[in-house]
């Protein structure tokens, strides 16, 4: 077999760069020859897959744009404006680049929005200056090394100025474009970008707080919150380059959710009306609102908002069929209790007979510390067809009966899964509003916080006793729950859980 030698290489690899950049760029007559990038597209007068409309228009001699309005739903519509601004290191990419269009049209169908996206200058004659990017604007700024820094920025503002001067009505110097006149809601203006575009959205927001833009823009600043979204295993601007991946798709539908929206209704409205908002969504847009929601939503506010959706007998039952699909539910007795609990009939009433709350006490104390061994059936069914406020009878009389309390005994007699669902169901019978009080407080003590504790508790008694839990938090803790929540949650989710408290 032969052999090839490699001779030791004698030059370093900086100087095999620079001798290769100088064989293959050297220019002398400042031409820049771009060797990475996607071809210009024109706009579409309406793109096959998303339906999506765009076309493109002059913002200033040196500054143009890129505008994106999805199908509207009636002629006066009005739509969120996203002003967005293209990625490429400032010296790369277009507005007009074909990954772009393709990515922003997805993202005008997803957010429904009107997006601008603004085609700035690249650098190196103008140092970083400006750019514009749901109407989506997407801003054509001037690109490095033609046109450095910061000439990208200062485009980037002036397609911002220029898209909020429609909404000044006195503006009559410049012809009005009438896709942002018509149709922009000037409430809601939004900048974006993603890249070095990011990087000008984010000196866009800053330079918005020091210089003038028309008056109702100002007022319409946003007071909510940040969050941070990190998609694992996937390279910078992923989800521009392949936008059929499923990350890259569930990430531009994230674009498209207005979670604030979601959150301001839905946590203001009771079962019934949950119910028929539900009815109505399927009726309108053949779809069920839940599974949109549960494709539309992440993390703890998801799981919160799917489960204040149903109403209360199927959100119990999910619970339990949740319970029931781990493995925290093992014991026989514990199963058995549960059984009971779902297919005993159980009065609810008020009303207690203190002669059969005396009988089931004598008939507790029989079945557990006058004999060895516990007669486990006899607490299952007592405990399983009695009332709350029997059982709390119950409790008084054991103790006035046998001096002692009839906690005590469940944890002398029993144990595990069984002792913990008795004990339960005896806490919640004495005082509901105390025992969750007390599972809330647990599930934020510490370090980490519950959710799905948290999550389970706040959901399932808003409509049920929570000014009664709030109130006993309070006199056993010496701070409000909602303060508890509020310092232990953040974003949608905050806000979701902190509404179905209300007020302190």
């Amino acid at each position: 077999m032969a052999t090839l030698t490699i001779p030791p290489v004698l030059t370093s690899p900086r100087d095999d760069a620079t001798q290769l950049y100088q064989e293959e760029d050297e220019y002398t007559d400042g031409t820049v020859e771009r060797l990475f990038g996607s071809p210009h597209v024109p706009p579409s007068p309406e793109d096959p897959t998303t339906g999506v409309s765009s076309k493109d228009t002059t913002i200033s001699p040196l500054i143009s744009a890129r505008l994106y309005i999805p199908k509207l739903t009636h002629p006066t519509q009005t739509l969120p404006i996203l002003v967005y601004y293209h990625c490429g290191g400032f010296c790369l990419e277009s507005a007009f680049s074909f990954l772009h269009h393709r990515y922003i049209n997805l993202l005008s169908a997803a957010s429904g929005a009107l997006v601008i996206s603004v085609e700035y200058r690249l650098a190196p004659e103008h140092p970083l200056s400006a750019a514009s990017g749901a109407l989506v604007i997407s801003v054509e700024y001037r690109l490095a090394p033609e046109h450095p820094l910061p000439a990208a920025y200062d485009d980037s503002w002036e397609a911002l100025k220029w898209v909020c001067s429609h909404a000044d009505l006195n503006q009559i110097h410049f012809e009005k474009d009438q896709w942002i006149a018509n149709h922009g809601d000037f409430n809601r203006v939004y900048i974006g970008g993603d890249s070095a575009g990011a990087n000008i959205a984010h000196n866009i927001a800053l330079r918005v707080g020091s210089e003038p833009l028309p008056e109702k823009v100002k007022k319409s600043g946003w007071k909510g919150e940040v969050e941070v979204v990190e998609v694992e295993g996937e390279d910078h601007c992923f989800h521009i380059y392949d936008t059929e991946t499923e990350k890259a798709r569930n990430l531009i539908k994230r674009f498209g959710c207005d979670t604030a929206a979601v959150v301001n209704i839905l946590a203001h409205r009771d079962a019934t009306q949950r119910s028929l908002i539900a009815q109505e969504y399927r009726a309108m847009y053949s779809e069920d609102l839940s599974k949109r929601l549960a494709s539309e939503l992440r993390g703890d506010v998801e799981r919160a908002i799917l489960l204040w959706m149903p109403d209360p007998a199927v959100r119990d039952a999910t619970i339990v069929r949740q319970a029931l699909s781990g493995d925290f539910i093992s014991l026989k007795a514990a199963t058995e209790l549960l059984l009971a609990c779902v297919s005993a009939i159980r009065y609810e009433g008020p009303e207690v007979d203190r002669a059969m709350a005396e009988l089931d006490a004598k008939s507790l104390y029989k079945a557990g510390e006058k004999r060895l061994g516990t007669d486990e059936k006899t607490f299952i069914r007592i405990f399983s067809e009695r009332s709350c406020a029997h059982l709390a009878a119950v409790a008084a009389a054991y103790r006035s009966m046998y001096g002692k309390s009839l906690k005590k005994a469940i944890k002398s007699e029993t144990s595990g899964n069984f002792e913990f669902g008795l004990l339960t169901i005896l806490r919640c019978a004495e005082n509901p509003a105390k025992y969750f009080a007390k599972v809330l407080h647990k599930a934020m003590k510490g370090m980490g916080t519950n959710d799905s504790a948290l999550i389970r508790v706040i959901v399932t008694r808003a409509e049920i006793d929570m000014q009664y839990i709030k109130a006993e938090y309070q006199k056993k803790y010496g701070k409000t729950l909602n303060d508890a929540v509020r310092s232990e949650t953040s974003s949608h989710y905050r806000t979701f859980l902190l509404a179905l408290l209300g007020a302190s």
